[in-house]
């Protein structure tokens, strides 16, 4: 599956259902829903890093906000597709996970990057994230906002802790002029810039791990 998308790097979290319903009357869009998720991702690369070194990511993502919601995890796989001065448009795979099959998954994938690389998976980052969500315009044709307030941590060292605003909008099924239309009335109205490279690659960097 494609995905288009941009992250606005934020110096605070805004305000964010007036932010949502300015953003929606802009776009001339009806807003169909509002809601908060909160999850724990580990990003897994080579010991070299190959993956972060291509733009992959490989992540496995667990979602934390109750305790049926937790035993789900997913397995995604990014890669880019295209280069674009804003947007992130990448190739985006997902497996749905039970939580007593992902020590198997990992191993699996583990003993694939072994035998092509020669070298081991590893856990390099990880991040808790509370993500406040909406969807503007209807099915089919919209725009998904997404304002993540992100903790970065090591699994070496899980105390050392980073954190980070971003407001990302993802396009579900719009042109990509209207994602960078969006971008610039949330830029211009409560600021932020433009992020240039993923979260992994920001995350290593915040924690003095580059």
């Amino acid at each position: 599956m494609e995905e288009v998308e941009v992250e606005i790097l934020m110096e605070q979290l805004p305000d964010v259902p007036r932010v949502v319903d300015g953003l929606a009357r802009f776009l001339d869009l009806e807003q169909h829903s509002l809601g908060q998720t909160t999850t724990l991702d580990r990003l897994l690369d080579t010991e070299q890093r190959e993956l972060l070194a291509k733009g992959h990511t490989l992540r496995l993502r667990q979602k934390l906000e109750n305790i049926y919601a937790g035993k789900e995890l997913r397995l995604t796989y990014k890669k880019p597709l295209r280069e674009h001065d804003t947007l992130f448009i990448r190739e985006e795979t997902k497996l749905k996970l039970m939580e007593g099959d992902s020590a198997e998954a990992i191993s699996m994938l583990g003993a694939l990057a072994l035998g092509l690389s020669g070298q081991e998976l590893r856990q390099w980052l990880l991040i808790e994230e509370t993500a406040r969500e909406a969807n503007i315009g209807p099915k089919g044709s919209r725009v998904r906002v997404s304002v993540d307030y992100c903790t970065y941590s090591s699994p070496d060292n899980p105390r050392a802790k980073e954190q980070e605003v971003v407001f990302e909008l993802e396009s579900h099924g719009v042109p990509e002029g209207v994602i960078l239309n969006a971008a610039d009335w949330v830029i211009n109205h409560i600021g932020g810039s433009i992020a240039k490279e993923n979260k992994f690659a920001r995350g290593l960097k915040m924690l003095g791990k580059t």
